[in-house]
């Protein structure tokens, strides 16, 4: 591959990157500043739905900074961002709705997060010795110790494919209980509240846009060593 198309390519996905996180945080911001009609926190939010659904053994804590908000399917328990679980924001309402919404998946035994929560210590192993396992055969001029780098690597970029169902059918999850227990008032709350989660959403859009761009041309140069292309020794 020529380095002007290697630019190009890494060039375009790091831009596609920035304006979707721009976005999703204006989208944020906005909805942050408008209380939503019901007058629920977004720890009620999220308590309201569960109990709904027969969870009530999902507990809800805090977790540690901002939109770090995430359900742990081993502990049973919806984290919430103390900006998120103490406002009773639109944004609050639609984030804290969408993990309860990860939870009802649960529940159901929603495949593809299964999938996701069996393959990711194997995804997080990948992701962290991979590319230091490809660069050590690089400079040993090992082509098996690059390959085996590099196959862990692209394997660990299978977890943002599989992300992307289980983040928008837990927004259309969370869209309809929002509608279905009388939370979300009104036409225009409720494209409020799916403005935000499809914005969230979308950032998951740009992690895996990231990742198939890595693969190409990762890929690539695993197709070349296969072909018995030799990397030079350093001197």
């Amino acid at each position: 591959m020529s380095a002007t198309l290697f630019y190009a390519v890494m060039g375009a996905i790091w831009l596609f990157g920035i304006v979707v996180r721009r976005s999703m945080k204006a989208t944020y911001a906005r909805y942050s500043s408008v209380p939503n009609r019901a007058g629920l926190e977004g720890a009620e939010v999220a308590r309201r739905i569960l109990d709904a659904n027969g969870l009530e053994k999902v507990r809800l804590e805090l977790a540690a900074g901002t939109l770090t908000d995430h359900y742990d399917p081993r502990t049973l328990a919806i984290r919430l961002s103390l900006d998120n679980a103490r406002s009773a924001s639109v944004a609050a309402m639609a984030v804290s709705a969408h993990e309860a919404a990860h939870a009802l998946q649960d529940a159901d035994d929603y495949s593809p997060l299964e999938l996701r929560t069996v393959i990711f210590p194997i995804i997080q192993a990948g992701s962290r010795f991979g590319t230091p396992l490809a660069v050590l055969g690089s400079m040993l001029g090992s082509d098996s110790l690059f390959l085996i780098g590099m196959v862990a690597y692209i394997g660990s970029t299978i977890f943002h494919f599989v992300t992307l169902p289980v983040e928008f059918n837990a927004s259309r999850r969370a869209l309809v209980q929002l509608e279905k227990l009388g939370i979300t008032r009104g036409a225009q709350e409720v494209d409020e509240a799916r403005a935000t989660l499809k914005a969230a959403a979308m950032t998951y859009v740009a992690g895996a846009a990231s990742a198939a761009g890595y693969v190409l041309l990762i890929g690539i140069d695993v197709f070349r060593a296969l072909g018995g292309a030799r990397r030079p020794r350093p001197v």
